[in-house]
């Protein structure tokens, strides 16, 4: 009887055994299935953000409302399926800290006048923490990132050169663009720019690594050098100073890394690009628009809003006033009615567009935070970014250096311009993604080997 029970008991031991094996393996094809579907949902997002807002459909479909709605398919899978997959992201010093700041900037609607515009702005932000999620749990290859990039890139250069060569083209733009984005377009051209939400400027660094590197032949070197000079002339010609600043600190961030490796060479050839763009443009700008590079950097804007300095001052001491009202701000979205400038408030300049849109936003990264969320959103903010000053200075891997060159490039044009589009919060954590790869890398291989 006793080796009947024995018997018994064993034989139940070993089919207990075996429906833990089968479910062990149906929850690695599972997690792997995840994995895939996480990959191609944030690839396919990322690459919608990159192109232009074009219709999809119907008008009240566009790339970017498009890339939204897979983020949110890509969030229930992940918390459906799989939620420990991104249980580290949840306890990152990332995660806690933007998490916080959203839930600060939620609270500035209180003092909204526009609920809709905060409503606009809002929701970028949320979306873009939804990607952040995704993306650094999705763990995504560096060259698929880079691969997307670069479509973005092709896609924003020939958008661009048809603008500069047939400018009547924008009428056709407008039956696939809403009407907010080609009067953006529209509003610039007719001040003598080129304007296209792109920051291709960040890939300078990339480029110039490909160059001289061991990876790739002669193709990929090849089409990086084209792909260099591409971005700086249309940087120069897009008339936007920015651009051609942020052109600027790519190159010299990019040469001095090279020239430490004793690559003195890329140094005067690019010297000598830069140099001959620079000519080349300035001969242009002075027979098309009767003033030199120098003069339409610094010159005012022909609406009479003020010059570059004085004009981003103006507009930064109205968000300083508005911070320190109230503790959260004026609401996302709602600076525009707080101006105490008449020239610049939007109730005081329906008809006239550009003004409009430059009354939108203080032009500054810091003080739109802290103009329209208040002190405690901006503490939040600055103590994000100082995390990202001490990571990347300590940061010793090359690789990653280039695409810290590449992250603060893209940060610096946020210092001087608006940076509330889910494009540009996508693009942040894209980059800082980039940069914290290798660490990820390291930490899944320690995983593996424990």
């Amino acid at each position: 009887m006793e080796y009947l029970i024995n018997n018994i008991l064993i034989m139940i031991k070993s089919i207990i055994n075996k429906k833990l094996e089968w479910l062990n393996l149906c929850f690695k094809i599972g997690f792997i299935k995840q994995r895939s579907f996480l990959h191609a949902n944030v690839s396919i997002a990322m690459l919608l953000f990159q192109l232009p807002p074009f219709f999809i459909f119907h008008s009240s479909l566009n790339t970017h409302s498009l890339g939204k709605i897979i983020l949110l398919f890509g969030l229930i899978s992940l918390i459906c399926i799989n939620a420990r997959q991104s249980s580290k992201i949840y306890s990152s010093f990332y995660f806690t800290i933007f998490s916080c700041l959203i839930f600060v900037q939620a609270l500035s609607i209180f003092n909204a006048i526009d609920i809709n515009l905060f409503v606009i702005r809002y929701q970028n932000i949320i979306f873009a923490y939804i990607f952040f999620i995704l993306l650094y749990s999705s763990k995504i290859s560096e060259n698929s990132i880079i691969k997307i990039l670069i479509i973005g890139f092709i896609s924003n250069t020939i958008i661009q050169f048809l603008l500069l060569v047939v400018p009547n083209i924008i009428n056709f733009f407008s039956i696939f663009i809403g009407n907010g984005y080609i009067d953006l377009i529209n509003m610039n051209l007719n001040r003598n720019r080129i304007y296209l939400e792109s920051y291709d400027e960040i890939l300078i660094p990339i480029f110039i690594t490909y160059i001289y590197s061991n990876r790739g032949g002669f193709l990929l070197r090849g089409s990086s050098f084209f792909g260099i000079i591409v971005i700086t002339i249309f940087s120069y010609l897009s008339g936007f100073r920015t651009k051609i600043l942020m052109v600027s600190f790519a190159f010299i961030s990019s040469i001095y890394i090279e020239i430490k490796k004793g690559l003195i060479l890329i140094f005067i050839l690019i010297s000598i690009l830069i140099l001959g763009i620079f000519v080349v443009y300035n001969d242009i700008s002075t027979k098309d628009y009767n003033s030199n590079v120098i003069e339409r950097l610094l010159i005012s804007d022909s609406a009479g809003i003020s010059g570059y300095s004085t004009g981003r001052i103006d507009r930064w001491m109205d968000a300083v006033r508005m911070g320190t009202s109230s503790i959260f701000g004026v609401g996302l979205g709602n600076y525009q009615f707080y101006i105490q400038n008449p020239k610049y408030n939007s109730h005081y300049s329906r008809g006239n567009k550009e003004i409009t849109f430059s009354a939108s936003d203080p032009h500054g990264v810091f003080f739109s935070i802290f103009g329209e969320s208040g002190i405690l959103a901006l503490i939040l903010y600055l103590s994000l970014i100082v995390k990202f000053l001490i990571s990347d200075f300590t940061n010793k891997e090359d690789l990653s250096r280039i695409y810290i060159i590449s992250f603060w490039i893209f940060f610096f044009y946020s210092l001087l311009n608006p940076s509330w589009t889910v494009k540009y919060l996508v693009l942040f954590w894209i980059l800082r993604y980039l940069i914290d790869r290798k660490k990820i890398e390291r930490s899944e291989t320690r995983k593996i080997s424990y």
